[in-house]
């Protein structure tokens, strides 16, 4: 049984990883991957905050402060492979100018790692808040 979860789980991430970088898939499907790649993982960061928030109710503080630490981390770095994403897409300069202008390309750089950090910073503090008044 862990081994066809383990394997479907694979597909599906793998799957929609590699359909949000293609560019021969068209666009709304590549956006429907990539919507499902963020809710596995907000699933997955889900279960490690409140499996935190659990161990914090029954009064077992370190296990809280572990799950807290790794879901904090979890969400820091994917925050950053979105920034690092965003950064190799407008580091590419080997393209001719008929593949620049088909593809979208951000000059807003400094704009989307803002908004990852204060995303980041706004998630990472409302758990932690939550573990602390609740």
């Amino acid at each position: 049984m862990e081994f066809i979860i383990d394997f479907l789980f694979e597909v599906i991430v793998e799957g929609a990883t590699e359909l949000c970088k293609s560019k021969r898939v068209p666009m709304p499907i590549r956006i429907l991957a990539m919507l499902v790649c963020f809710c596995i993982f907000g699933i997955i960061a889900g279960v490690v905050y409140t499996s935190g928030y659990t161990f914090l109710s029954e009064g077992n503080n370190a296990a809280a402060i572990t799950f807290f630490v790794i879901g904090s981390f979890l969400v820091i770095a994917f925050f950053y492979i979105i920034y690092k994403q965003f950064k190799e897409r407008d580091e590419k300069k080997t393209q001719t100018i008929t593949e620049q202008i088909c593809e979208a390309k951000s000059n807003n750089l400094k704009k989307i790692k803002v908004v990852c950090l204060v995303l980041t910073i706004l998630i990472i503090s409302g758990v932690g808040l939550t573990y602390l008044y609740l």
